[in-house]
């Protein structure tokens, strides 16, 4: 209900269950090609790891019983796969292994996107600031009114921190 409020851009797509579910995916068939298992056994995994084929709330709901989404992901791969493949399927890995792995996917696709909003974040930040330098406003501190500043220089504050965040992100 506040998606639209509470987030924008496309940051948010990059991020969903769907994001997710996907990550986790392409974390399981890298797993496989890592593990030089035979082609044909990763051509199967691959072949099932297709966003489409998992239902992601179901997923959900089975993750309470384990307390991550990777448990019933490799639990509903191992029953449709045969044979080796469903055998070698998150061979050597942990769910923990799988988390992290997606959380680092997503978030480097997440990375262009967020920087972009932060930069238009910011860049509305030092407009404020420019057009309203001479704009009086109360001073605040510790939620009491203090001397008068401006609200321009509050938009600079604002904007201080933006940029502190972005070359933060930027660092990455």
């Amino acid at each position: 209900m506040l998606d639209g409020v509470l987030s924008r851009g496309g940051v948010p797509a990059l991020v969903s269950d769907e994001a997710w579910l996907r990550a986790m995916l392409h974390a399981e068939v890298a797993l496989a090609r890592a593990l030089e298992l035979p082609e044909d056994v990763v051509a199967a995994i691959a072949a099932e790891c297709a966003v489409a084929r998992f239902d992601v709330r179901e997923l959900g709901e089975r993750a309470a019983a384990s307390g991550n989404p990777v448990v019933p992901l490799v639990e509903t791969l191992r029953e449709r796969l045969s044979g080796a493949a469903a055998e070698e399927v998150h061979r050597g890995a942990t769910s923990q292994d799988i988390l992290d792995t997606a959380t680092m996917l997503m978030l480097r696709d997440a990375l262009g996107p967020l920087g972009e909003d932060l930069g238009a974040a910011a860049g509305a930040a030092a407009r404020l600031a420019r057009e309203h330098r001479a704009t009086p406003i109360a001073g605040r501190t510790l939620l009491q009114q203090a001397l008068p500043t401006s609200f321009g220089l509050k938009a600079a504050g604002w904007m201080a921190g933006l940029d502190a965040a972005g070359a933060a992100l930027d660092s990455l």
